[in-house]
C-alpha cells in the first residue's frame, strides 16, 4: 500500500525522481511531504538501494526512448 501511495503522490506532481515522506497514522500511511530533489542518505539507510545507480540507469532509458514500468502500471 506504501509503495502504491509514493507512487501516485509522484505522478501527481508529475515527477519521475521523489522522495516522498509517509507518515503511519491510524492503522494507515498519509504523505507528509514530496521532495524532487530528495536526499539520498535517508533512502539508502531504509533501503540498502544505491539510489544513485538506480537513478542513472532510469536517466539511460529515458535517454533510449523508453520508460520503467511499475508494478501497477
Amino acid at each position: 500500500y506504501e509503495k502504491k501511495l509514493a507512487l501516485s503522490a509522484a505522478r501527481a506532481l508529475k515527477l519521475d525522481v521523489a522522495g516522498v515522506d509517509l507518515l503511519e497514522k491510524n492503522g494507515g500511511a498519509v504523505v507528509m511531504e514530496v521532495n524532487c530533489n530528495p536526499g539520498f542518505e535517508g533512502i539508502i539507510s531504509a533501503t540498502d538501494i544505491n539510489v544513485a545507480e538506480e537513478i542513472v540507469k532510469y536517466a539511460v532509458l529515458i535517454a533510449k526512448g523508453k520508460r520503467m514500468k511499475f508494478e501497477d502500471d
